[in-house]
């Protein structure tokens, strides 16, 4: 796994497993014994549906980074331009500066080449 759960996924199969409990609870002490059919088909289908929904929805949500933020900017463009060499010719802070500008990277206006390069690297977008 990538991360930790989600706490809505654990929320829903927790409520899940304690819906079985419920079960096992209407069977020992409700109806010591047997459960009748439609009871059963109820509580096996429709109730823990019912359960695992609300307890989905009613969990508090676990924020996420954006889109953009884990796959730079270009991953949603498609249509970014190589990287300027990172030495020698065309290898200006202009030409980097233009490259972060049109991936999306904001760098400041005293930032050197090496900083904006270090900075398209931090955003995920290809340097190479």
């Amino acid at each position: 796994m990538s991360g930790p759960i989600e706490v809505k996924v654990s929320a829903a199969a927790i409520a899940s497993a304690l819906t079985g409990l419920g079960l096992w609870a209407l069977q020992v002490y409700v109806f010591r014994g047997e459960v009748p059919l439609p009871v059963l088909a109820a509580v096996q289908t429709v109730i823990p549906a019912l359960v695992t929904f609300f307890a989905g929805y009613l969990a508090p949500h676990t924020p996420r980074p954006s889109l953009r933020a884990v796959a730079g900017a270009h991953a949603l463009d498609g249509d970014l331009p190589d990287p300027p060499p990172q030495h020698g010719a065309g290898s200006s802070k202009t030409a980097w500066a233009d490259y972060a500008s049109a991936a999306g990277v904001d760098v400041g206006a005293h930032a050197s080449r090496d900083d904006i390069i270090a900075a398209c690297q931090a955003a995920h977008v290809p340097t190479d």
